[in-house]
């Protein structure tokens, strides 16, 4: 009887679990696809292509940090799941890190959005001013991956549920009334409608998983976000005072050498504000890959 009674519990846990997994996945799945059909049916094909091209270039720092990292991090939260300050301190780590590399990633493309294009896929050159229109989305993207890792780690997808829905419901409102104009209702802007739609989405739903996360982690947001942010602020200064000086190089010089000069900008400004805790997290990557000395076997002499 003991035995039935634990199946029929743990039977009704994983159901639970399993529903609450999929309403946080039904409005996450809305919110990837609802723009692209929007375009598809309202705006016109042509769009959808610039579109997709400039939202596949504003992905570049999800594909490049997510897949690699959020891998790695949902089995260290669940490791910890139940250890608050652990957990804290992991999640705290990696989104450190997710921050290093998505703000100067997503800043450059926005700066060299043309030059990026022209290089990479020149025939959708026209997709540039759309691409530097989605920066927002592109920041944000990478965090809310992890934090959706984090809230599956932790057996919360309910917090993705809330957050989520409140994402769908503002795309579903602000996206056709930012892009269309129907009958004299809305603002008309087209597929740059939908990209601020897709920022004010992002962002907010960002805002509300950051809140909701501070139920698991505890999320020191100013030393965390600031650092990072304000170093990508030095690294646009220094590209754009530049920008004059190399306009008149080839496409991709010009990428090369803005690229090198916001870089220095960005790895300038980070050391001169965190100077202490990059350092210290070098010793900690330094330590933990270092060789552990092998104790003397028997007989040898020490």
């Amino acid at each position: 009887n003991r035995i039935r009674e634990f199946n029929a519990d743990a039977a009704k846990q994983m159901i639970r679990y399993g529903c609450q997994f999929w309403l946080g996945g039904v409005p996450k799945i809305f919110v990837q696809h609802y723009d692209k059909l929007l375009i598809s049916f309202f705006i016109g094909l042509n769009w959808r292509g610039l579109y997709d091209t400039a939202q596949d270039f504003a992905q570049i720092p999800t594909g490049a940090i997510t897949l690699a990292i959020v891998r790695i991090t949902g089995a260290v939260y669940a490791r910890y799941q139940t250890d608050r300050e652990q957990l804290s301190a992991a999640y705290r780590r990696a989104l450190r890190l997710i921050l290093r590399a998505t703000v100067p990633l997503s800043l450059l493309l926005a700066l060299e959005a043309d030059r990026w294009v022209l290089i990479f896929r020149a025939e959708w050159v026209a997709a540039a001013p759309l691409l530097q229109s989605l920066i927002v989305y592109s920041l944000c993207r990478p965090i809310l991956d992890d934090l959706h890792a984090l809230f599956y780690s932790v057996g919360s997808p309910l917090s993705i549920a809330r957050f989520a829905a409140v994402q769908g419901i503002l795309l579903l409102i602000l996206a056709p009334f930012l892009a269309l104009d129907i009958g004299g209702y809305g603002f008309g802007l087209g597929i740059y409608g939908i990209a601020l739609s897709m920022n004010i989405m992002a962002f907010v739903g960002l805002i509300l998983a950051l809140i909701l996360a501070r139920q698991f982690v505890d999320i020191p947001l100013t030393k965390t976000f600031a650092p990072p942010l304000i170093a990508g602020l030095i690294g646009v200064a220094i590209h754009q005072t530049t920008a004059s000086y190399l306009i008149d190089l080839s496409p991709l010089i010009h990428f090369i050498l803005g690229s090198l000069l916001f870089s220095i900008g960005y790895i300038f400004g980070l050391f001169l504000i965190e100077r202490k805790t990059i350092m210290l997290e070098i010793q900690n990557i330094v330590q933990a890959v270092k060789p552990t000395p092998q104790p003397p076997k028997g007989g040898e002499r020490q």
